[in-house]
């Protein structure tokens, strides 16, 4: 039902993915709901290459909500832990993570592409210390699935009002670890039947160390950034005007 209501496609090719190589893919934008993502897990599989799989992590809200439990569990995705991903990685399969998660929510607005990723070391550390070669994706229409109420176009032009509110709601719902979010779709909830269209970008290889150093983090997570805008100038649909910032 799903994918007769969303028009979707992909561009995601595994041509330069090594067999026997564990891979981190990281997935932009998360918004406030990653449906383009979570239409593609199921064939998720059939991207890469033969016999291999791939499982995502997700924070803990994921497993403490019925019928989502046991949707995100169904199509294997872990907690979001060090040792969910080590149980992955056991299993044989490759990971996939959104590293924008509750910060990149809020940054939801009309006027621009926004995903927040310059503060992730911790996500690139953990692929060093794995191994794990970084592949990063980016699912345009995704942000246009719903309109955020006090969002980050609030920051930008609101009230000085709204941006405490907007800012005290972000913090709060750091500290909960769960999104404290005011959206609408069509007919409220439902989100719109726009066009989702999923990308991959090239391969970021990673040299496993142990102890990686910030200097090292830090040059990893240099070129995840410069291959996200690198992505999204060369497969922006003709759809997708926005210019793509990264915080």
């Amino acid at each position: 039902i799903c994918r007769n209501y969303f028009p979707h496609t992909f561009d995601a090719s595994s041509d330069d993915l090594k067999k026997g190589q564990k891979y981190l893919f990281c997935e932009f934008p998360h918004a406030v709901f990653p449906m383009g993502q979570f239409l593609c897990a199921p064939i998720l599989d059939q991207l890469l290459p033969r016999n291999e799989r791939v499982c995502g992590i997700g924070a803990d809200i994921v497993f403490s909500v019925p019928i989502l439990r046991q949707v995100m569990s169904w199509i294997g995705t872990r907690r979001a832990t060090r040792d969910g991903i080590r149980t992955i990685l056991s299993n044989d399969s490759h990971v996939t993570v959104l590293p924008g998660g509750i910060a990149e929510m809020y940054l939801v607005n009309p006027n621009e592409e926004a995903i927040y990723l310059r503060k992730r070391q911790n996500t690139v550390r953990m692929a060093i210390e794995e191994g794990l070669h970084i592949v990063p994706e980016y699912c345009f229409g995704n942000t246009k699935l719903y309109t955020l109420i006090g969002g980050k176009e609030k920051t930008v032009g609101g009230s000085g009002i709204s941006n405490a509110i907007s800012a005290f709601v972000f913090r709060l719902s750091r500290k909960l670890r769960v999104s404290l979010l005011l959206f609408y779709g069509s007919f409220l909830t439902i989100p719109r039947a726009v066009p989702l269209h999923l990308v991959r970008g090239k391969v970021i290889e990673v040299e496993q160390c142990d102890k990686p150093t910030d200097e090292q983090v830090q040059k990893v997570l240099d070129q995840l950034i410069a291959g996200v805008e690198q992505l999204y100038k060369e497969k922006k649909p003709e759809w997708e005007t926005r210019p793509l910032v990264i915080y």
